[in-house]
């Protein structure tokens, strides 16, 4: 079972990943998802750009199109993902021989 995540939506920016859009428009989070979106506090980044505009219907290409062209772009280069793996390791991923 996944552990439940306390986000405050507070001291942003997240990034909006494609799973994030998905549950936008949920009850539970969609007035929150717009303030932080009108506070700024969102970012896309071109890999979720990708993913979400892979709709069947142009129109809904369209909208989620201006959506994103709204929001500040976190960069995703070989700089950045490197950095992130280096995190996730030291973080998450237990040393050799730690776990028996």
């Amino acid at each position: 079972m996944r552990p439940r995540v306390a986000l405050t939506w507070h001291g942003g920016p997240w990034v909006a990943d494609t799973s994030a859009w998905a549950r936008a428009s949920h009850r539970d989070v969609a007035q929150r998802w717009t303030r932080a979106a009108e506070a700024g506090d969102l970012a896309g980044c071109p890999i979720v750009t990708l993913e979400l505009l892979h709709a069947r219907d142009h129109e809904r290409v369209e909208r989620t199109a201006d959506a994103l062209a709204g929001l500040r772009q976190a960069p995703v280069n070989q700089t950045v993902t490197d950095a992130d793996v280096l995190r996730f390791d030291s973080q998450w991923v237990a040393p050799a021989g730690a776990i028996s």
